[in-house]
């Protein structure tokens, strides 16, 4: 995992994929709250492929449902592992079940999301007799909010996102160009597929893209599947 600050990572940015390394902030084409959120939208984007993978751990007395962390990005149903376990001895594996349209509580062994946002179990599950419910899950990256935080990715991808905040840096430029009047005086013309800015920002994603699958995406599905044993 990454350990390059916010900070650092911005300078490189503007250095190398952005031609921006005004000192004085006043020239700058992209002020550091643009780039902020560029970066966060490129986290966001980034999960597709790759998720961050994590877990959290329930402590409740005979409680049937549970609060979802905030961050969850794919469904726990299709992408998740729950299991109530003792000790670290003998986990008890949970399977998942919808029950939108049906009763509300999953049967004995397994466990839905319902309403959204909750972990639902069986009342008859163990809860309250010194068990731990725990969920493996797969989450949206933390976004930086200081310089001297860090941009948890894998370090390789860190290459991958800078061309997509590049290429979506580029988004207002190309919006502008293509309303300038020379265009809206030859409407052919005008066509966003002739600006020079969007064939670039296509160049970068493409090349995004590109970079993104040197590495084998995420399979969420089986994920947990090897931890299991």
């Amino acid at each position: 995992m990454s350990t390059l600050t916010w900070g650092t990572y911005r300078t490189k940015l503007r250095r190398q994929f952005l031609s921006d390394t005004q000192v004085d902030i006043t020239k700058q084409k992209w002020g550091d709250e643009v780039l902020l959120d560029l970066l966060h939208d490129a986290l966001d984007t980034f999960c597709a492929h790759t998720a961050v993978a994590t877990s959290i751990s329930y402590d409740a007395e005979s409680a049937v449902s549970y609060e979802l962390p905030g961050n969850v990005y794919s469904p726990i149903t299709t992408t998740g592992m729950v299991y109530w376990d003792k000790d670290n001895i003998n986990p008890q594996y949970l399977s998942p079940v919808s029950v939108k349209g049906r009763s509300l509580t999953p049967p004995v062994g397994y466990f839905s999301e319902h309403p959204e946002g909750t972990l639902l179990t069986n009342a008859d599950s163990p809860a309250g007799t010194g068990y731990t419910l725990f969920l493996h899950y797969f989450a949206y990256y933390n976004h930086p909010l200081s310089d001297a935080d860090t941009v948890d990715v894998p370090t390789w991808a860190l290459k991958a996102l800078s061309y997509d905040i590049a290429a979506n840096a580029l988004t207002s430029f190309a919006m502008k160009e293509s309303n300038i009047a020379q265009w809206r005086a030859q409407p052919e013309k005008g066509a966003q597929e002739s600006h020079s800015l969007a064939k670039q920002q296509a160049a970068l994603f493409k090349i995004y893209e590109q970079e993104l699958a040197r590495r084998l995406r995420q399979n969420r599905t089986t994920y947990w599947k090897a931890f299991r044993g």
